[in-house]
């Protein structure tokens, strides 16, 4: 009688529990396998009938050992990590000799015995899920022709502050990126892909729809599922990039013409994988994005992820990464990484914020505390949030160095990541610091600048401030400006300090007319 009961018990609670959508089994399990990640030494190939490797260099001994230590360490589906489309660049960094392998016992005594098998492998290291840090704080529900009409754009003081109250603090004026300024010289253009590397990104919010391209889920066997219904941290990110203008609903982009790309690399429980990092880096990069968003952080970088990320800086695409949400641990990775622009958070006052993480690797600072956005969960369907984070500073970043490639296309990924930078409002000490980098973002600024920058090659006269093709006492008026604002362009020895040398460099330069010319790289 009892095990009827109990059947009919057990029966009654998969009944319930398979009822609630919150609960229902995922595909891959709540938190990903632990992966020892191989850069195999040239030559080397995945055994075909069990767990391990062969190669040229290494000993039947050698093979079956190492296949013996995998069985043992209970390793299983091992893959290759890349498959990039330019072969030729995958091969020269060795991206296309990483391998995954998933490992349910002690990754770390695996990975130290493979590395004892330098026949068979250059690189062995541990990729350790983490959980994605998703923002600070618990979210809350939310004129003239270059204005649009969409209702929470006056709350968007990260776009224009007027001094507005956000969070119960009165803005300073002028404090934010100055949208409504930039838009007078573009809102962007549907070539210019962002792709946003996250949780995903909602289809059905009414801001993004038509915003969207072709993306990928790489946390899951169903790769065309880049739907955000669980996290919505994704989807946060992509309206503060290209939400709809005008449209008369919620809020609008900073770079409402440009296009979004979805790449999901957060599981449903906020789970990501390194690996996952990089694969979505090299195929964003593979399939067009222009711009990269990784709006996330890990505690260090493996070699996979350093190797991912240089791959898309050779490829000419922009790599925009948060620092951090701790102030008091350093930057992470791929944040500090020299190809990513690394982004701090200031609020409406253009502080920065306590929170956010400093150090050498910062380049800049954007809005990032109280920021509304488009958000769409379960629970709260194709509304609006605000939130904070490094995490939302960043696609204000993304969205300007698009804005800038929908302007001129010319420019290179180095190009865009100095134009952005130079022309930020300084907020610490004069020139770059650790603690705000080059300042905080200004895009109409940058997007100046970049309309008039010159193409690859061109000589420039350093001492020509206007442009004009002569030096006269406009220019010297121009740079003693520059100077007493400590503007990064008055640094004329690149020393990093506003000092009288720097004003003797200038008149030396302005005294000689025009001999002394710079080819821009």
């Amino acid at each position: 009688m009892y095990p009827l009961v109990w059947a009919s018990v057990l029966s009654g609670l998969i009944g319930l529990l398979l009822s609630q959508p919150v609960l229902a089994a995922p595909e891959l399990p709540q938190v990903p396998h632990t992966r020892v990640i191989v850069r195999v030494c040239p030559g080397v190939t995945v055994l075909p009938d069990r767990p391990g490797f062969t190669g040229p260099g290494a000993t039947q001994a050698q093979i079956e050992a190492c296949s013996r230590l995998l069985r043992t360490g209970r390793a299983s589906n091992i893959r290759r990590v890349l498959s990039p489309l330019n072969t030729e660049r995958a091969a020269r960094i060795g991206l296309d000799r990483y391998y995954s392998i998933e490992v349910r016992g002690d990754a770390t005594q695996v990975a130290q015995s493979l590395r004892e098998f330098v026949t068979l492998f250059e690189v062995v290291e541990i990729d350790v899920p983490i959980q994605a840090a998703l923002g600070l704080g618990g979210p809350q529900d939310a004129g003239a022709v270059l204005r649009p009409n969409d209702p929470l754009f006056a709350a968007q003081w990260s776009l224009e502050n007027t001094g507005q109250n956000v969070g119960g603090v009165w803005g300073t004026p002028g404090a934010d990126v100055g949208a409504v300024e930039a838009w007078e010289f573009t809102r962007g253009k549907e070539r210019v892909i962002v792709a946003v590397l996250d949780s995903g990104i909602s289809f059905s919010h009414p801001d993004l729809a038509g915003q969207l391209v072709q993306g990928i889920n790489l946390t899951s066997t169903d790769t065309a599922d880049v739907d955000d219904p669980w996290v919505s941290h994704g989807t946060h990110v992509a309206g503060i990039i290209a939400a709809r203008q005008g449209n008369g609903e919620g809020i609008t982009g900073l770079a409402p013409g440009c296009r979004l790309m979805p790449v999901k690399i957060i599981n449903r429980f906020n789970w990501t994988l390194e690996e996952w990092l990089a694969q979505g880096v090299v195929w964003a990069t593979d399939h067009g994005a222009m711009v990269l968003n990784i709006s996330l952080g890990f505690p260090s970088a493996t070699s996979l992820q350093r190797a991912a990320i240089r791959y898309a800086y050779e490829s000419d695409v922009v790599i925009c990464a948060s620092s951090g949400n701790i102030g008091s641990d350093p930057i992470g990775y791929p944040a500090r990484l020299d190809e990513t622009i690394a982004v701090g958070a200031t609020n409406n006052l253009d502080e920065v914020t306590a929170f956010t993480s400093t150090g050498p690797a910062l380049t800049l600072c954007a809005p990032g505390r109280d920021v509304v956005s488009t958000w769409d969960t379960e629970t709260a369907p194709d509304t609006y949030h605000w939130s904070s984070g490094t995490s939302f500073s960043t696609p204000h970043v993304a969205a300007a160095a698009a804005l800038v490639r929908s302007l001129n296309p010319r420019l290179t990924a180095a190009q865009v990541r100095r134009v952005l930078a130079v022309t930020c409002r300084d907020l610490g000490e004069p020139g770059r610091d650790d603690s705000s980098g080059w300042g905080r973002l200004d895009v109409p600024a940058a997007l100046a600048l970049a309309l008039t920058y010159p193409l690859e090659g061109q000589a420039v006269c350093l001492a020509d401030r206007n442009g004009d093709g002569s030096v006269d006492f406009t220019d010297l008026q121009m740079f003693l400006e520059a100077f007493s604002e400590r503007r990064i362009e008055a640094d004329w020895n690149n020393d990093g300090a506003f000092t009288i040398h720097d004003i003797l460099a200038y008149l030396n330069d302005y005294e000689s007319g025009c001999p002394q010319t710079l080819s821009v790289p």
